[in-house]
């Protein structure tokens, strides 16, 4: 019986080493890379400037733009699972931004 078991155990293992190079996946191309968005992001400067500003905050200030921006955030995820179209697709984005800005 133990000499079925570790031919069996060998030949699994030397199957499992022919087999895994054959499937594996290849590597996509560094020419087919992804697009461009059209409109890049805020700059590190104006993200410190944006945070700087928030952290200089009193706490009452920043509690109150954390509750707008969780009720932005909430809205966009009920729209979201309402399977809506959303025009501005950096909701999200938008709402951190109003949370750091006046």
């Amino acid at each position: 019986m133990k000499k079925i078991v570790t031919r069996f155990l060998a030949l699994a293992l030397i199957a499992s080493m022919i087999i895994s190079p054959a499937m594996a996946a290849s590597l996509p191309n560094a020419s087919a890379k992804a697009p461009a968005t059209s409109e890049p992001g805020p700059g590190r400067e104006e993200v410190k400037k944006a945070i700087d500003g928030f952290n200089s905050l009193s706490h009452k200030e920043k509690k109150s733009r954390f509750k707008e921006v969780k009720k932005l955030y909430k809205e966009y995820r009920t729209a979201k699972k309402a399977h809506r179209d959303d025009e501005d697709k950096s909701c999200h984005v938008l709402a951190v931004a109003r949370g750091f800005s006046g």
